[in-house]
């Protein structure tokens, strides 16, 4: 659809029976022609969402006697409110709102007789001594809308103090009452329930205090309630959050928001009581106790449950699992307990499920692959064990995965490159480690590049013709438990007799091979990976298959178990790509030269290749901690979105590179415990953005830079430089 753009044309003046003016959500700019304001016939005015500027006229309505509507938010209008506004007798909508007015709200402004509807927030307005008087007065409001109506500032934050007034019950037909983020302080006047026409409440981002009553019940129409951010609590006596009772008799609430106050209590079994036509309830950050009551899985209707930041404990109830037309739970950072439900998988909506920082244990359901709508799986640092469902790689569409700090092994299957859409792969502090699938064994052929637990699977299968599987395994038996248990003296009890050479088969040397391939296949298959064989030249297979996600911005991995060495096709990452982080694995061998992201705390040997400053997007470097040698490459200069290079703790010698000083987004910058030689370049003055600097323990000499940024460094960054000359007035601690 084409926007009107440019200035607004004065012709339009010139249409003198015009009565609906309505440019809103163009480009236009410029000001409001004054000729506009002289059209007597026209009732509605409206430039909401353009780009005019300038004030409007203070004798505004003198020839408007039939304006019904000025409508003029979201511009860049400024100067003060006309105090002219109240000739437009039959004015019922005041939109000045998002603007840059300043100055008091004239008291003339109160004397408009039908006004329903006005909407000032976000605006640079002082002075509010009228502010009340405009609710006080015998006035029919639909709607008032005072949210933010101040500006914020460093030497004026949040200028409207004081009070909501008891008298606001004067407004008999108020529908709607947004008086959000401003510094309202107190108790919500009881005589605000009692205005039983009120549809809409918006009190967030002030500082009230108190309890919600009991009468709260009397807005039988009531179908938005935002109090979040404020100091709102229950009353202490009660342990229960007994509002919820009076609450249920709302039965058009649909959005009820309390996030972020001090409610300290245990939700009632009540809540289940609450409306079916409730989409949304939010509760998070307050300091709320006890279990989740099963009562809640009944408002069917729930489409946002956010209980975060509590202090919730006991199981997640089935029934607030299987809620169906739930698209969004927030339970995170709370003492809940037991496992994740199966019955989570009946809510086929679910397009978030955020359970981190909780006390779950146990695996993930099986079924979790039904959960064809979820887009963000974050279950951070809970005691889930297991492996991850197979199902869960089917999930085509998901975009962040994030299991950090869990007990989960396993491996990661090459299926997990069917996710294309994903963004976020987080999996660090598991115990994960590199197998490789098993569809490697199915032909009968063993890769060169197999991972060593499924080689000591493989070579028992082989041998003894069993599979995992098989049913004599079902109790508490395994293929290589059982293995163990015939080792030496029963070895040929075990092995399929079709193996063997029919003249040789007692033969000592024979035995004495098989129990040598049967040993092999338990150290391969070792319960806990530390202690499995350690293989001579796998690689991580799995990134051949992560290639294929191609929207994948963070990939975490550290703090797991993968014993291996980078592969190739590593490069082969897609280039949005921004975060790579591997560090606390036992990855050994060289930096593959299609590498170019973050691999820390390693032992990685070998040079660092020039392509890494071909990653142009590249925001942190970190391989520290590692075995590098040679020279630190000149290309890294090329990065300038570059923010951290930390090359600390490696072996680099040579010269400081001169293209450092070409950094332009530089913050951080640590190469101490190396061995670089020469002199620090001058052209890092430049870098303005600098904020640390560490060069200690090499063998750099002449003098350090003092301009710019290297101001503000003291000795310690450049310290244990055998040659390197500091200047008298530089600072010392």
């Amino acid at each position: 659809m084409g926007l009107f753009h440019g200035y607004i044309p004065s012709e339009l003046a010139n249409l003198r029976r015009i009565e609906y003016l309505l440019f809103s959500s163009n480009n236009l700019t410029g000001t409001i022609p004054y000729g506009i304001f002289n059209t007597s016939s026209l009732v509605a005015i409206g430039f909401t969402h353009n780009n005019i500027y300038g004030n409007l006229p203070k004798n505004i309505c003198d020839s408007l006697p039939n304006l019904v509507y000025l409508q003029v938010s979201a511009n860049q209008l400024s100067g003060s409110i006309p105090s002219g506004i109240w000739k437009c007798r039959k004015l019922q909508t005041l939109s000045l709102s998002f603007n840059y007015f300043e100055g008091a709200i004239p008291e003339e402004v109160g004397h408009l007789p039908m006004l329903r509807f006005l909407f000032l927030g976000v605006n640079n307005l002082t002075g509010l001594y009228c502010y009340w008087s405009l609710i006080l007065r015998d006035i029919t409001f639909d709607s008032l809308v005072l949210s933010s109506i101040c500006a914020w500032n460093s030497n004026n934050v949040f200028p409207m103090t004081g009070t909501i007034p008891s008298h606001v019950v004067n407004v008999p037909n108020l529908q709607d009452l947004f008086l959000q983020y401003n510094n309202l302080t107190g108790n919500i006047p009881a005589s605000v329930f009692n205005i039983s026409t009120l549809v809409r409440i918006s009190l967030d981002g002030n500082r009230l205090s108190g309890f919600l009553p009991k009468t709260i019940g009397n807005l039988r129409d009531l179908q938005v309630l935002y109090l979040q951010k404020n100091f709102l609590s229950n009353d202490p006596s009660n342990p229960e959050l007994d509002f919820f009772t009076s609450l249920a008799n709302c039965r058009a609430l649909t959005r009820l928001n309390l996030e972020k106050n001090l409610f300290n209590g245990i939700l009632p079994q009540s809540i289940g009581n609450l409306t079916s036509n409730l989409t949304d309830l939010v509760m998070g950050h307050n300091m709320l106790v006890g279990n989740i009551p099963s009562e809640l899985g009944s408002l069917s209707g729930l489409i946002r449950l956010s209980l975060s930041g509590n202090n919730l404990s006991g199981p997640i109830p089935a029934t607030v699992a299987r809620m169906g037309n739930l698209q969004f739970m927030d339970l995170s950072s709370n003492k809940l307990n037991g496992s994740i439900p199966v019955d989570i998988c009946y809510a086929r909506s679910i397009s978030e499920i955020n359970l981190e920082e909780n006390k779950l244990s146990g695996a993930l359901p099986d079924c979790i692959g039904l959960l064809t709508s979820l887009r963000n799986l974050v279950l951070d640092s809970n005691a889930l064990t297991s492996s991850i469902p197979f199902s869960l790689w089917g999930l085509k569409d998901l975009l962040i995965l994030s299991l950090r700090f869990n007990s989960i092994g396993g491996s990661l299957p090459l299926q997990i490159g069917q996710m294309e859409a994903l963004q976020q792969l987080k999996l660090s502090g598991n115990r994960l480690f590199g197998d490789i699938s098993s569809k490697y064994g199915l032909d009968g052929v063993v890769s060169t590049k197999i991972d060593v637990y499924s080689f000591g699977i493989m070579l028992m299968e082989t041998f003894t013709r069993r599979k995992p599987t098989d049913e004599m395994f079902d109790g508490g038996i395994s293929l290589p438990s059982w293995v163990k248990a015939s080792l030496p003296s029963s070895i040929m009890n075990i092995v399929d007799s079709n193996m063997l050479n029919g003249e040789n088969q007692n033969s000592v040397n024979e035995q004495k091979c098989l129990i040598s391939i049967m040993e092999l296949a338990l150290q391969c298959a070792h319960e806990f990976p530390e202690e499995r064989q350690h293989p001579s030249s796998p690689e991580l297979e799995f990134f051949t298959s992560l290639a294929n996600c191609r929207a994948l911005k963070n990939l975490c991995l550290d703090n797991n178990l993968f014993s291996v060495i980078l592969p190739q096709s590593i490069g082969n990452l897609t280039r949005n790509l921004t975060e790579l982080i591997m560090d606390n694995n036992k990855q050994e061998g060289n930096i593959p030269s299609e590498l170019g992201n973050l691999i820390d705390f390693n032992s990685l040997n070998g040079s660092l290749p020039l392509q890494v400053g071909q990653m142009a997007a590249l925001r942190k470097l970190n391989l520290s901690g590692n075995h590098l040698t040679g020279n630190i490459p000149s290309t890294l200069g090329k990065l300038q979105k570059l923010e951290t290079l930390s090359l600390s703790n490696n072996r680099f010698q040579a010269a400081f590179p001169e293209s450092f000083g070409k950094f332009t987004s530089l913050t951080a910058l640590d190469l101490s415990y190396n061995n670089l030689s020469g002199k620090i370049p001058k052209s890092l003055e430049a870098i303005v953005s600098l904020r640390y600097f560490n060069v200690s323990f090499n063998k750099l000499e002449d003098e350090f830079p003092s301009s710019g940024s290297f101001a503000n460094f003291t000795t310690r960054s450049f310290m244990s430089n055998k040659a390197l000359h500091i200047d008298s007035n530089a600072r010392l601690t």
